[in-house]
């Protein structure tokens, strides 16, 4: 069809370019066509049922536009419905429903799960550490801050935003310090706070540790072309526009413990860093502002509008860092080609992917038995209800509790009080249970892997720290 060819055609244009080669090969790839199930699963569905629906109409009924074709008169959905089940037809369902699985998982863990502990967590820490002088509170948050930032999950917007709330708080009560001068005290521990996390992943976690696992760089792709564009331009000396946008917008764990692997200067790191500034200080007032003390209407207007601007500049940072990356990945591929790659891990990738080709046909739908073919369907289906439920029905799920709130006073003094009966306790039951079935079958898996590997070619090219690891 016309619908198809136009596809095919695009895709073919698209591949003729560097980064449209690359655009395609992501969208192409299991984990978007996981995404693609997570989130969209529902509206396809509705799509391809009202296309049935209104291709009845048109075929048994004088209503709706008349089918021109024969072909057309022979499908039982429409001609745009049919191209997106033709396609969807063939995707690797034993990966991608694997795969939805752990997306699902992950969605949970930052958007629901790390949330809410964090808030307890914090809130729970702030309410403590008002007892205290304000150096006590200084040095326990800012220990407290430096293992949150060494956890990949935890972002740093929500330790900045629990700063300004129980540095500003301490100040006041303990100290007898003004507003003013008690947030900016916040503002400046949480900058100093950020500055030190660089270092600490730096040095600690991307160069001590990340240096002797190979296993670590290579999840971080350090020969891929684009870590090998953001090495050439963070080990540029002095502060330039693009080296500021990818150490400000890239991810706070990732992109530290990356330059700690790259083994770049610290001293040119922080100095890249230092613009952070621009995130740190709205989101700590922000948090500054949900005090008592700073309750009024000047504070309820500012407070949204701050956190708004903290948003943006990591948005805009993040954008401007993944343009002037492919950018230049492009107009200096040829001198990033000919860069001397890390051997180990050129190894190590090499039988990656003599495991991936025995994973992919172990566990492909048509070799599934037929239980795990309906425990993939089952499970994907509890988790997709289950995070949707958490998404669309969370006040009935969750207790609305912030970093500001008290674990005391709105949860009687029990943090499980979060949780509310009976609707967040069985979707929490239900998200259990698909997660149940993702480690019983991660062990299936391993043991069919490892019976293929012990009687193919691959088990004589995989060395034994992979074959070991199954």
């Amino acid at each position: 069809s016309v619908t198809i060819l136009g596809r095919k055609y695009l895709i073919s244009q698209a591949k003729k370019s560097p980064i449209g080669s690359k655009l395609v090969q992501f969208f192409e790839s299991d984990w978007v066509h996981a995404l693609i199930l997570f989130f969209l699963v529902i509206p396809v569905a509705l799509f391809v049922f009202s296309s049935a629906i209104t291709q009845f109409i048109r075929k048994y009924t004088c209503f709706g536009k008349s089918i021109e074709t024969e072909e057309e008169r022979k499908r039982w959905i429409s001609k745009e419905a049919y191209v997106v089940v033709e396609e969807i037809s063939r995707w690797e369902w034993g990966s991608v429903m694997t795969k939805s699985l752990w997306v699902g998982i992950g969605f949970f863990t930052v958007m629901i799960g790390i949330g809410r502990v964090v808030a307890l967590l914090l809130s729970f820490i702030g309410e403590e550490l008002a007892k205290f002088p304000l150096p006590v509170t200084t040095a326990v948050f800012f220990s407290v801050g430096l293992l949150m930032f060494a956890l990949p999950p935890v972002p740093g917007l929500p330790v900045y935003l629990a700063g300004g709330i129980v540095l500003t708080r301490n100040a006041i009560e303990q100290e007898d310090w003004s507003f003013i001068n008690a947030s900016l005290y916040a503002a400046l521990v949480n900058y100093i706070l950020k500055l030190t996390a660089i270092a600490f992943q730096q040095k600690v976690i991307g160069e001590l540790m990340g240096s002797r696992s190979v296993r670590v760089r290579s999840l971080c792709n350090v020969n891929s072309l684009e870590l090998r564009a953001i090495r050439k331009i963070l080990e540029k000396k002095g502060l330039s526009f693009v080296k500021v946008m990818i150490l400000v917008g890239g991810p706070d764990w990732p992109t530290s413990v990356l330059t700690g692997i790259l083994r770049l200067s610290l001293v040119q790191m922080l100095i890249g860093s230092l613009p952070h500034i621009f995130l740190v200080l709205p989101m700590s007032l922000s948090g500054s502002l949900l005090i008592p003390q700073a309750s009024g209407s000047s504070s309820e207007t500012l407070r949204p509008l701050l956190l708004t601007l903290s948003f943006l500049v990591q948005l805009l940072a993040i954008l401007i860092a993944f343009h002037y990356t492919v950018k230049y990945t492009v107009d200096h591929a040829d001198e990033l080609r000919s860069m001397e790659p890390d051997q180990d891990v050129e190894l190590y990738d090499e039988e990656k992917k003599l495991y991936q080709q025995a994973k992919i046909e172990m566990t492909s739908w048509r070799r599934l038995p037929k239980r795990y073919r309906i425990g993939h369907i089952f499970a994907v289906i509890l988790m997709i209800v289950s995070n949707l439920s958490f998404i669309l029905l969370g006040d009935f799920c969750f207790e609305d509790f912030s970093v500001e709130d008290s674990i005391g006073e709105k949860l009687d003094g029990n943090v499980f009080n979060v949780i509310k009966r009976p609707l967040g306790i069985i979707m929490l039951s239900l998200f259990s249970a698909a997660c149940t079935y993702v480690g019983l079958f991660g062990r299936f898996r391993k043991k069919k892997i490892r019976m293929y590997l012990q009687r193919s070619s691959f088990v004589g090219q995989i060395e034994s720290r992979i074959f070991q690891n199954l």
